[in-house]
């Protein structure tokens, strides 16, 4: 506060002695006027002889004593608003110092608490509500130096330690988060390596800790939120001190490194999270195996908790990837680290990044038509890419009964297909496969004609339109009709994103090249309910296949209708490498352009920015 003061009186000193300068400029020249006619007419007096003479060499002399205290005021004054100048900028620069010092001398934050766990929740609780603010304080106050010392024409002498003095705070900050979320690792790792010895002694081991292997589970997954929420906590802290930077009008590149110091430790947090995924997907298979092999319930918990420890990782992955990007898009943050970040998120999640980006997928679909393969009897294998449906035959187009709304499903022109029988003519009207036409749940529908779907057919409506081909939708004495369905497609390239809509009369379990993928099997009107998952991970580039088994358990109507979306990008790494050039050569072009000395408007600017801060 009372550095600000006196930065306001040297400012207000100046703003004076400018005022007092411009009075005593406009004395000077009354009074040099003044001295000039009195020489003037001492001059004619001496020539003269004339009385007064004397009267008047003495006013001449007043006024030159006078002109001289003038002269001598203007350059006493001069002095001092360029000592003023000099003094403004020490004082912001010396606020920042010492700030600095007392935020060094107090930073290493620990808690008094035996467990290790609560003190490192004190030490983020800490950094989040106190140090980050003062971080950015200091920030403020070095840049306000910086603007200051451009203002007053000392920018040469204080540019370099204002900026070294603003990394080495932002460089702390990065410092003291990192150091808080080693410790997270460092618990992972320790509860990891336990866990391990653990689970072959039983359920009945215990950790260092005294805790049991269920209780270990859950504790691993609890370091692995840690280690996303410590993340995510220097990633919003630095993007704070960013938001006080950009008050500033600063060169292009002003704090290249150390910004590219934080894009860097965003890659680095990403490749900790990927080798973790490797890890846990190791745990996963290892521990399914042994489940399988034992049926002890200790590696199934194990197995689920890893499971879920996968999950985790892609999402916090996908949030890490999205905050970094959102950092140097919206600060527009220099160096290469900034474009190696947005290279991995658009090649690992290009359906999340790529547009943002300029890079746009190419969409293709697949969906429920006559062209795929159906067959009544459930063959071991059916799902497999290799497996051969030449003998099986095609799906026929069903009618779906009337006012079924399948939104986006129907946007695809998606048809619904089922195994069915056609009837020619007045086959219709005796009967098809032993059963008469009069059957309550059959469905019936002519193929040639736009005409309503019949639950019932009377013998003599059928009889009025018997020369017309009709399709039949027959349930059958059986009481549950299953059909099985397969359809091979190819991609030129592994898809960027992929989704499936699907609904089904009424049960159905999807599989993506061999792979389960999810089932429903709900008690609700199931053709009414179209359901979405997500199948990009399980498509390859070349022959990909789709099988769906389908039950009708409900003696009513049956059917089934999907759409896949495939979006890919093609030659995606070329494209990669023309926009990093692109945003790198936007980079040299933008700093070439800074290169240039500030204008009096840039000035003025800045000038106000630092009255607004003093207030």
């Amino acid at each position: 506060i009372l550095s600000s003061v006196a930065s306001a009186t040297y400012e207000s000193g100046i703003d004076n002695l400018n005022s007092i300068i411009d009075q005593l400029s406009v004395e000077l020249t009354s009074m040099r006027l003044n001295y000039n006619s009195i020489t003037e007419n001492i001059a004619i007096m001496q020539k003269e002889d004339a009385e007064g003479l004397s009267d008047s060499l003495a006013q001449q002399r007043i006024f030159g004593l006078t002109l001289t205290e003038i002269d001598s005021s203007l350059i006493i004054a001069r002095n001092i608003i360029n000592l003023s100048k000099v003094r403004i900028p020490d004082l912001a620069f010396n606020r920042g110092e010492y700030l600095t010092r007392l935020w060094d001398e107090n930073l290493l934050i620990r808690g008094t608490e035996n467990d290790e766990e609560i003190n490192m929740l004190f030490r983020e609780e800490i950094l989040n509500n106190t140090v980050t603010p003062i971080a950015q304080e200091i920030c403020g106050l070095y840049l306000q130096a910086f603007a200051k010392s451009e203002e007053f024409g000392s920018g040469s002498k204080y540019r370099d330690q204002i900026i070294a003095a603003n990394h080495g705070v932002m460089g702390v900050l990065i410092d003291q988060y990192d150091e808080q979320i080693k410790l997270t690792v460092d618990r992972i790792d320790n509860y990891t390596a336990q866990y391990e010895v653990m689970l072959p002694q039983g359920e009945d081991a215990q950790s260092p800790d005294g805790l049991y292997p269920e209780e270990m589970g859950t504790l691993i997954q609890y370091q692995y939120d840690y280690f996303n929420i410590f993340t995510q906590d220097l990633i919003l802290s630095f993007s704070s001190l960013m938001d006080t930077v950009i008050t500033y009008e600063l060169p292009r590149g002003f704090g290249e490194g150390i910004y590219d110091r934080m894009m860097q430790y965003v890659i680095d947090q990403h490749h900790k999270i990927k080798d973790y995924s490797v890890q846990a997907a190791n745990h996963v298979e290892e521990y399914s195996v042994k489940y399988n092999e034992t049926e002890d319930y200790i590696w199934d918990d194990a197995y689920r908790a890893f499971e879920d420890v996968l999950a985790y990782l892609g999402d916090y992955d996908l949030e890490l990837l999205t905050e970094g990007i959102r950092l140097k898009t919206d600060h527009d943050m220099f160096g290469d680290a900034g474009v190696e970040l947005m290279r991995i998120a658009v090649a690992e999640n290009p359906g999340e990044f790529a547009s943002s980006f300029g890079i746009e997928p190419e969409r293709t679909s697949e969906v429920t038509s006559s062209n795929w393969r159906v067959w009544p009897e459930y063959i071991s294998g059916f799902e497999a890419i290799g497996f051969s449906d030449d003998d099986w035959g095609s799906a026929t187009l069903t009618a779906v009964p009337l006012g079924t709304d399948l939104g986006i499903l129907d946007s695809l022109s998606a048809s619904p297909i089922w195994h069915e029988l056609i009837a020619v003519n007045d086959t219709i009207v005796d009967s098809t496969n032993g059963l008469p036409v009069e059957e309550e749940d059959d469905f019936l529908q002519m193929l040639d004609e736009e005409v309503e779907t019949f639950n019932t057919l009377e013998e003599q409506q059928a009889l009025e339109l018997a020369e017309s081909a009709w399709q039949f939708w027959i349930e059958g004495d059986e009481a549950s009709v299953k059909r099985y369905f397969r359809r091979e497609f190819y991609l030129s390239t592994k898809p960027t994103s992929s989704q499936i809509w699907i609904t089904a009369d009424d049960d159905f379990n999807l599989f993506i090249n061999g792979i389960y993928i999810a089932a429903d099997n709900r008690d609700e009107v199931d053709l009414d309910r179209v359901e979405v998952f997500d199948i990009g991970q399980y498509l390859v580039e070349g022959v990909n296949v789709i099988a769906i088994g389908v039950s009708d358990v409900d003696e009513t109507k049956h059917g089934l209708v999907a759409g896949m979306i495939f979006e890919s990008i093609a030659d995606i790494g070329q494209q990669l490498d023309l926009i990093a050039e692109k945003e790198k050569e936007r980079q040299r072009t933008l700093k070439e352009m800074s290169v240039a000395e500030p204008t009096a408007t840039e000035m003025h600017r800045m000038r106000t920015i630092e009255k607004n801060k003093l207030r």
